[in-house]
């Protein structure tokens, strides 16, 4: 009977510390560095990591897939640019930085929000771009907001 007992207790240990560790693995994580000057949010999850730049229009600079091994993205071009085409274009406006907050930060899912208000005769518009990471899925779920404000 003491021997089953302490059986029981040694497989329950153990399919904790495995269920822990499981769990621990397929969560988001979220970090901020700078580089060169540049602030950066790195975002990732057991199968991708991206790091955006907010000063840098909000770009996607890096998008790994971890199970490939793999950079999707050329550092120099990034993704997820916002740009309109106006005519006529003297001055972009939405180039310039962006502001970012976590509207949702857990190990189950990440929230990235960023945004920005345009400039000159664009100034009563702004962009909201939202990217949305869960713990256990390889997709990068983008969402944009475009607002106009009264003037």
């Amino acid at each position: 009977m003491k021997k089953s007992v302490r059986h029981l207790v040694l497989l329950l240990a153990v399919t904790t510390i495995c269920a822990t560790a499981l769990h621990a693995h397929a969560s988001c994580t979220t970090a901020e560095r700078t580089i060169d000057g540049k602030r950066q949010v790195i975002v990732e999850n057991r199968f991708i990591r991206f790091v955006v730049e907010p000063g840098n229009g909000g770009k996607v600079v890096s998008f790994q897939s971890k199970r490939a091994g793999a950079e999707l993205v050329r550092p120099s071009l990034g993704m997820l640019w916002d740009r309109f085409w106006q005519s006529p274009r003297h001055k972009d406006p939405w180039a310039g930085p962006y502001e970012f907050r976590f509207p949702i930060k857990s190990a189950d899912k990440v929230v990235l929000e960023l945004s920005r208000d345009a400039e000159d005769d664009w100034k009563y518009h702004g962009l909201v771009k939202t990217l949305t990471l869960t713990a256990d899925s390889p997709v990068v779920r983008v969402d944009y907001a475009y607002k106009v404000d009264e003037n």
